[in-house]
């Protein structure tokens, strides 16, 4: 029983850092206009912070994925987001 214990309580610092993003995050929000207010002069991208991926508007996972919001992509692109396809 204790190694049981134990094992749960090594483990748990794992699973934390293992579910935290990596890196910087980017600020999202829930419309383009809104996004597009704070960044004017920059694209708008959907941003998956899960995936660390940014799609451009002509994507099939813009704004459709289920996870994510509306970014600018100046900010993505400096916390490392990587382009979806």
């Amino acid at each position: 029983m204790r190694i049981l214990i134990l094992a749960l309580a090594l483990s748990l610092p794992l699973a934390v850092a293992a579910a935290t993003p990596k890196g910087p995050t980017v600020a999202q929000y829930d419309s383009e206009d809104v996004a597009k207010s704070h960044c004017p002069y920059d694209v708008i991208v959907w941003v998956n912070p899960h995936q660390r991926l940014w799609y451009t508007h002509n994507s099939k996972h813009y704004a459709n994925d289920g996870v994510g919001g509306f970014a600018c992509k100046e900010e993505a692109v400096k916390a490392r987001y990587k382009q979806g396809k």
